[in-house]
């Protein structure tokens, strides 16, 4: 099964890619099993490239993911992968954070899943696992409708960069630059920012079978909003993720040739960018 160029070998992980610089976009269908996706999930294959730089990153994907435990904390591999494709490939355009810190909203799950995660690649951990509100308009318990228009009350797919702290009228809050002309771009002209709301708790989830919904904003547990917001501000990567056919097709940060190139050349990795290992 292709996804953005890797290929997963049943519970095995993530293979390799092989064979010449080829560039080649194909979108499928990938039906998924277990409780993560309600139905296929579609899939984009953008570039083949040299077999090594592949095959180390596709390796550093499958060792993080087991190091960090996203698997008990109900991320799917396959959304891990083209979150560090992104990320990756914007190391190679933009000015990251020294703090390598990797925030994914994934909208595969329910909001009464806790579908928000925060990853260390240092130290390849994830630091925080809540819940987060989807736009009010994005669909009831699962988010399946998306915009980037004012006023739609949806929320946006794709890469941001989380910028400065102000004190707004939810409390705390956190700019958000949309990265993706046509998916999140108008970010900051539509007020998308990150902040605390009551309506994303236990006690709602409890009540309703599902959490409050926001007018496009990754709203947070006020309990912990304040120690998310602090930790990943000021240019740390946020992937926004679901299973869109026109976004996994349309992304220019889903490259995986781009994104190997970038986790070579990073400083943090290189002294066990061939061989991650773990237990």
């Amino acid at each position: 099964m292709i996804l953005s160029g890797m290929v997963r070998a049943g519970n095995h992980g993530w293979m390799g890619w092989t064979g010449a610089t080829l560039a080649v976009v194909v979108v499928g269908l990938l039906r998924v099993s277990g409780p993560l996706h309600a139905g296929p999930l579609p899939v984009v294959a953008s570039q083949w490239a040299p077999s090594s730089a592949q095959e180390n990153f596709s390796t550093y994907i499958n060792a993080l993911y087991r190091a960090a435990g996203l698997g008990a904390a109900g991320l799917d591999e396959r959304v891990l992968g083209l979150a560090l494709t992104g990320y990756y490939a914007l190391s190679e355009s933009q000015r990251l954070s020294e703090k390598q810190l990797l925030s994914i909203v994934d909208f595969s799950q329910p909001s009464s899943a806790k579908r928000f995660y925060v990853i260390d690649l240092k130290s390849r951990t994830l630091v925080e696992n809540t819940w987060v509100a989807h736009g009010k308009n994005s669909g009831e318990t699962r988010a399946a409708v998306f915009s980037n228009v004012a006023d739609s009350h949806m929320s946006s797919l794709g890469f941001y960069l989380t910028e400065a702290i102000y004190d707004g009228k939810h409390g705390l809050s956190l700019r958000l630059d949309g990265l993706e002309p046509g998916f999140n771009d108008l970010a900051r002209d539509r007020a998308i920012v990150m902040h605390g709301a009551e309506y994303v708790s236990d006690t709602v989830i409890e009540k309703y079978g599902r959490l409050g919904r926001s007018f496009g904003c990754p709203a947070l547990p006020v309990a912990i909003a304040k120690r998310v917001i602090s930790a990943i501000a000021e240019r740390t990567v946020l992937f926004v993720y679901a299973p869109d056919a026109a976004y996994l097709a349309g992304s220019a940060y889903l490259n995986p040739a781009l994104a190997a190139r970038g986790y070579a050349q990073s400083h943090a990795y290189l002294a066990d960018a061939t061989a991650p290992s773990l237990p």
